[in-house]
């Protein structure tokens, strides 16, 4: 799946969660997204890496935030270290206000 449509984040999010951040699959079929109720949270940063979506999300109520984070683990050697380097990059931590020792 290269997109994700609107009616796919209705019919995936039963009518609840209506914001999404997606990636593409990599390979023939699939693809990554995290969905939420833009009601109720709102979408503070997004990274998007090659083999992770992540997503910093702020309750409109009371400013709690959130991060989610999806990943997509590959199969060969090298593409896993690759998927370690992004996870551990200081961009994506410190565009999602992570904290890491």
């Amino acid at each position: 799946m290269e997109i994700i449509t609107e009616a796919t984040v209705r019919a995936v999010g039963g009518g609840i969660l209506d914001a999404c951040v997606f990636k593409g699959a990599m390979g023939a079929v699939g693809g990554m997204a995290i969905l939420w109720d833009d009601g109720k949270w709102k979408e503070c940063t997004v990274s998007i890496g090659d083999y992770s979506i992540s997503v910093m999300l702020e309750c409109r109520r009371s400013g709690w935030k959130w991060a989610c984070s999806c990943v997509y683990g590959p199969l060969d050697d090298s593409s896993r270290e690759r998927l370690w380097e992004e996870l551990s990059s200081d961009h994506d931590r410190v565009s999602l206000g992570i904290a890491t020792h």
